[in-house]
């Protein structure tokens, strides 16, 4: 439905609104107060739903922001690891100290796995373990931030629009003309219903006016 017909479609209702409560001052009341905060129930309504997403949206973004702070901490901790099994190739006097930064990167960031495994992989100091352990996480974590990261919706944008102050000076705008097309319609209403009909010439009358020609015209007759 394009923006003409919903004008037309509400133009209709309120023609009809009008002319049904054009009966008293009480009935034209109503209808003028229902009319006029129409708009105004709109806009609120409106604006208290794209509130509800907006704050929604953030919620959303704290947790893209967490999941990529995850994802970097988990790629330095992957280099770390792989630093340390490259040291040990070359046989690296930091080797070492190395391997030792890597455990404790590894340590930190699988706090949340599943603790059999992340025991058993630090009871060990599997290296190579920890490597395909934080890979696959990574990959996890990297999922999840693309899918946080999609396109945002356009209500924070139309939110901000419609609370800036030319926004509500055109609600008002809005609710004056209203109420002036409201009021001229009742004043037509008014002037229809109260025009004087223009009066008819009754039977007896019409009758008394023939009768006249008749005579006449017989008088006329030799």
């Amino acid at each position: 439905m394009t923006m003409i017909e919903i004008a037309t479609k509400a133009k209709e209702t309120a023609d009809g609104l009008i002319k049904r409560s054009a009966g008293s001052a009480w009935t034209r009341f109503l209808a003028f107060a229902c009319l006029i905060s129409l708009a105004p129930a709109v806009y609120f309504t409106y604006a208290s739903y794209l509130q509800e997403v907006v704050v929604e949206q953030g919620k959303r973004e704290v947790r893209e922001l967490e999941i990529s702070t995850d994802v970097h901490l988990l790629e330095g901790a992957i280099a770390d690891l792989q630093l340390c099994v490259d040291s040990r190739k070359t046989d690296s006097p930091l080797a070492g100290w190395y391997c030792e930064q890597a455990i404790a990167s590894y340590e930190r960031r699988s706090e949340h796995w599943p603790a059999t495994r992340r025991e058993a992989v630090l009871d060990r100091k599997a290296i190579e373990a920890m490597l395909i352990d934080s890979k696959y996480y990574l990959m996890l974590q990297s999922a999840n931030l693309a899918d946080a990261s999609k396109e945002k919706s356009k209500e924070k944008l139309i939110l901000d629009i419609m609370l800036t102050k030319a926004a509500i000076y055109a609600l008002l705008v809005l609710m004056f003309a209203v109420g002036l097309y409201v009021y001229y319609r009742f004043h037509m209403h008014e002037r229809a219903f109260s025009a004087p009909e223009s009066p008819r010439p009754s039977g007896g009358e019409e009758e008394c006016s023939v009768a006249p020609s008749r005579e006449a015209g017989a008088r006329s007759q030799p």
